[in-house]
């Protein structure tokens, strides 16, 4: 019987650890992308751009992607980098979707930028019903992160259940 208790208490404190956790990290994700700072306007601290809002969406099939804001900012390495909130929500009922924003081609200022990293997972499929939110990085020169008015984001998403797949381009102006 004390086993049996013991298994269940431990259980429990396993659950509310992980709820807590979770909590957490949505709590520190959703930090860095106050939506409601981003429509506010440009930020300007030390004569670098610090917060630009920007917004995008698109649909294909019942997949729809959203750009929800774009952070600039100098990083750790000197570089200016841009960090991209996209949310991809499924809203159909039956049919999966593979989106690879992951490899997603950006352009901004007119170059390709090939270094790029998606902090998050957005390879593979993505169900019915199912949301899905994650950062894409990109970096950029000191010059490019003062100058930069729009991004440009190119991938391919396929819907399982017909196969077809589209290329999707994100124009993106930052305000």
């Amino acid at each position: 019987m004390k086993k049996e208790v013991g298994f269940v208490v431990m259980g429990a404190l396993v659950i509310v650890i992980g709820l807590w956790a979770y909590m957490y990290y949505r709590e520190f994700h959703n930090a860095g992308h106050d939506v409601s700072a981003a429509t506010k306007g440009t930020v300007i601290e030390d004569g670098v751009i610090k917060y630009r809002g920007a917004e995008w969406s698109g649909s294909f099939n019942g997949l729809k992607t959203k750009v929800n804001s774009v952070y600039l900012e100098k990083a750790d390495d000197g570089r200016g980098q841009a960090t991209i909130w996209i949310t991809v929500k499924n809203t159909t009922k039956d049919r999966s979707f593979t989106t690879e924003l992951g490899r997603a081609t950006v352009i901004a200022n007119g170059y390709n930028i090939p270094d790029t990293l998606f902090q998050d997972d957005f390879e593979g499929e993505i169900q019915p019903g199912k949301t899905m939110d994650g950062d894409l990085v990109v970096k950029l020169s000191e010059k490019d992160l003062k100058s930069i008015k729009q991004i440009f984001l190119t991938w391919d998403q396929t819907d399982k259940k017909t196969m077809k797949t589209q290329e999707t381009t994100a124009k993106i102006k930052l305000k």
